[in-house]
């Protein structure tokens, strides 16, 4: 019994590891808060440039809600008409090595349940859905809260 009680203790986490766990995911959370306002502040002052400039160094920033209605900053420039930038976000995303990565964000809602798509589509803006539902098509089925 006393081995099997050693195996179980050296199996768990010791204190200061449980410790430095959460302190890493203070540090991740306060670093996606950072993100978020950082990229609100673009999207709102229409600096696109450097949302992208974020978009491509960080890819912290590509999940980060950054409104109270959980928008990312691609919901932000499909909501804004800016084709170029979404053509521009959508390919970072598609560069990233991560097996599915561009689905993972393209797939993000906001509270309502819309996604970038969604939004694409209440718009009327055929090019943009083409650009995102061209990485994913699977999008094209996804349902927000009014189905």
């Amino acid at each position: 019994m006393n081995e099997l009680t050693e195996e179980i203790s050296e199996m768990q986490p010791s204190a200061s590891q449980n410790k430095e766990a959460e302190q890493a995911a203070a540090a991740a959370q306060i670093r996606l808060m950072e993100q978020s306002s950082k990229l609100f502040e673009y999207a709102m002052k229409d600096q696109w440039e450097k949302v992208m400039e974020e978009y491509k160094s960080n890819p912290y920033c590509h999940m980060a809600k950054i409104t109270e209605d959980e928008d990312t900053a691609l919901h932000q420039a499909v909501s804004g008409g800016k084709l170029q930038v979404v053509y521009g976000m959508v390919e970072v995303l598609d560069k990233q090595k991560e097996k599915y990565y561009v689905s993972k964000v393209l797939i993000a809602k906001k509270k309502k349940g819309n996604t970038p798509l969604h939004t694409a589509a209440t718009l009327g803006n055929a090019r943009m859905c083409h650009c995102m539902a061209s990485k994913a098509p699977h999008l094209i089925a996804e349902r927000n809260i009014k189905n």
